[in-house]
């Protein structure tokens, strides 16, 4: 009862519910504000003081156009955080699965294609991300259509070395619902997926 409200951060709040949530602090924010008290801000000109417990960031990473964008954002949410501060994050599923496809042919069966070209991308790539940077996987659970991360801040600074260099580039391409991967060392640059897939990306220039 006295203790005090979490400071919170909503990152791409398109209603006020979380805003109404008594044992909250929140500054709502979106690119494009549809109401008077979400206020209307790009998450990445917000400066990252480490002062909030609690950031939401739902069905919004899914929505930043670049992967290195992607990677950046990550790495913001992270800064935001206070110390053992919890982030929410959730996506669409097909971001990081593979569906099946039936036979374009007619015959039987389904093959299995990789959704938005990336194949590489998976739940234990995002998680092994995510624990690079310095979260702590604490549940996951998913809806048919969405995954549903709670990971909690662990450490203060990522593992700049290690997210440049985890596995390289990886350049996908996908026929027929087969799927070829190529993989290219390339100094300082990780990258999961082509051009127009889900993919996150860190350079130098994100941290």
């Amino acid at each position: 009862k006295n203790m005090p409200k979490l400071r919170t951060l909503e990152v791409g709040a398109i209603n006020t519910q979380i805003l109404r949530c008594p044992w909250l602090s929140v500054r709502a924010i979106d690119i494009k504000s549809r109401h008077p008290d979400i206020e209307e801000v790009d998450f990445f000109h917000v400066p990252a003081s480490g002062e909030f417990d609690v950031i939401v960031n739902a069905m919004v990473i899914n929505c930043v156009e670049t992967p290195e964008k992607r990677g950046k954002m990550l790495l913001l949410l992270h800064k935001h955080l206070k110390n053992n501060g919890t982030l929410m994050l959730s996506l669409p599923r097909r971001c990081i699965e593979q569906t099946p496809k039936s036979n374009s042919k007619g015959g039987q069966g389904k093959k299995y294609r990789a959704v938005n070209g990336s194949p590489s991308m998976s739940k234990d790539i995002l998680f092994r991300i995510l624990n690079l940077i310095g979260f702590e996987i604490e549940n996951c659970n998913a809806s048919p259509k969405i995954l549903f991360i709670c990971a909690v801040k662990k450490k203060d600074i990522p593992n700049k070395s290690a997210l440049c260099g985890l596995f390289g580039s990886i350049t996908d391409t996908v026929t027929a619902g087969s799927s070829q991967q190529k993989y290219h060392n390339q100094e300082q640059q990780h990258k999961f997926g082509s051009s127009g897939s889900f993919a996150i990306q860190f350079t130098n220039d994100s941290f």
